[in-house]
């Protein structure tokens, strides 16, 4: 298949680098070390909790739970309760009665999974679930004979968001009394993610051991697609490391380009980088011109001005203010308001736009 893989976790060949991360992540998970594991968007922490989990011994069992665009405690406690489910099914069979029995006293509506039969389980916002009522699950998890149960829940932040929920410390409280579950949460809003754990006033202040995931190294990257393009001799190791540079090392994008550079030479049909990058622009505009539609025409000139600088490290100076027409006041506002709506990403005081195809796009505009 494609080895350049933009959705799921395709084994061990298929995923690059990440050797220390996964080692510091699975001796966490052995030792009962809770973790939390920060990145920016797309850069791969998913794939890597994904990887670990294929790493680990079989007697331990892995729970994901995603939480993007989850907005009140029923859709945690759905989602915990059918990734639950799903496993368990694998697993052991004997206790999905008790897992539904559990959910029926809580008002769940129950059927059945048309693609592999597993119970899937659906509270209403009418449902009494309430935060506590998940003991029943964690008590299903830390009592299983002979298994450790690991939870990682992704986008962790979304939590904090919920009205009127004790769910933090709810989370921190059981976290003591379930030995055999271990924990791993993730996220993606590091401001968020950094108040949740950094605040001393908040229940997980420095409770887990923190992780940050960045970038792939080049030269690692440059050996992972090297080998994967080695039976086509139309791409050089100059080639990869352009791909590398547009794409600015960011994993998604490159994994991105390198699957539709891997289906053009696996086709016959492959031209040049130069065509890829115009395909994907292309394909993309739509949604570029969506985002011109969303900001003021401020925004926008700012936004094409960072882009055609690369990033902006000193966005107060001169020479920068200039070249914007823009007030100094005007644009600190705007990178403001363009930091919340994730069109810029400020990474080690660098202000870049976050989509780097995105970015490519507005490079092209006069």
């Amino acid at each position: 298949m494609n080895p350049f893989l933009t959705i799921g976790y395709g084994g061990q060949e298929y995923f690059c680098d990440r050797e220390e991360e996964t080692k510091a992540l699975i001796s966490a998970i052995t030792n009962n070390r809770a973790v939390n594991l920060t990145s920016i968007r797309r850069i791969g922490k998913t794939a890597l909790i994904k990887h670990v989990f294929h790493q680990l011994p079989k007697t331990y069992v892995p729970v994901f739970i995603d939480l993007e665009g989850t907005d009140n405690l029923n859709a945690f406690i759905s989602r915990f309760t059918n990734e639950l489910a799903k496993k368990l099914s694998q697993i052991d069979k004997g206790m999905i009665g008790k897992l539904l029995s559990w959910a029926s006293t809580l008002g769940a509506s129950v059927s059945l999974d048309p693609l592999d039969g597993s119970p899937k389980l659906e509270f209403s916002r009418r449902s009494n679930a309430k935060i506590d009522s998940l003991d029943g699950l964690l008590h299903l998890m830390d009592n299983h004979d002979k298994r450790i149960f690991v939870l990682a829940i992704d986008e962790f932040q979304e939590l904090s968001k919920y009205e009127n929920n004790n769910t933090e410390g709810w989370i921190r409280a059981k976290m003591q009394e379930f030995p055999n579950v271990r924990f791993i949460f993730s996220g993606s809003e590091q401001s968020l993610m950094q108040r949740i754990f950094d605040d001393p006033k908040r229940p997980f202040y420095q409770i887990t051991q923190p992780m940050h995931l960045s970038y792939i190294p080049d030269d690692q990257y440059l050996k992972f697609i090297t080998h994967h393009l080695k039976k086509y001799d139309q791409v050089s190791e100059k080639d990869i490391q352009s791909v590398l540079d547009w794409c600015r090392g960011y994993t998604y994008y490159v994994q991105y380009f390198c699957n539709i550079l891997y289906g053009k030479l696996d086709a016959g049909n492959y031209s040049s980088l130069e065509e890829i990058k115009w395909e994907i622009l292309e394909s993309n505009k739509h949604f570029f011109l969506s985002q011109q539609k969303l900001v003021t025409s401020l925004h926008w000139k700012l936004l094409k001005a960072i882009a055609k600088e690369g990033e902006v490290i000193n966005y107060t100076s001169r020479a920068f203010v200039q070249k914007t027409e823009m007030a100094t006041t005007s644009i600190k506002r705007s990178i403001e308001s363009l930091l919340e709506k994730a069109l810029l990403l400020n990474e080690n005081s660098a202000i870049r736009i976050y989509n780097v195809f995105f970015q490519r796009y507005l490079e092209t505009l006069l």
